[in-house]
Formats: C-alpha cells, structure tokens, sequence
C-alpha cells in the first residue's frame, strides 16, 4: 500500500512538471497524500477488526 502511494506520487511529481501549474498540483499532491493515508488508516481498522 505504501509502495502503492509512493507511485502515484511520483506519476503526480511527473504530471506537475508537465503542467507547470503548482497551486492545482499542490491540491492534487494534498488530495493524493490525504486519500493515501485514509486508504492505509481504514486498511489497518478493517484488519484489527477482523
């Protein structure tokens, strides 16, 4: 999973530098990291869970 956000932020790193826009890459690389750890928070309750 973690490996898994590492990659898209690197495929956002690669995006931003073709759009040369940093305030949208900016909310984009916030929402990603901020999706990222949700993902990986609700994986680990899920998985104490059961």
């Amino acid at each position: 999973m973690l490996i898994f956000a590492n990659i898209n932020k690197n495929i956002f790193a690669i995006l931003s530098y073709r759009v040369q826009k940093p305030r949208k890459v900016f909310l984009f690389l916030l929402i990603d990291i901020l999706l990222s750890d949700f993902v990986w928070l609700t994986f680990l309750s899920s998985s104490c869970f059961f």
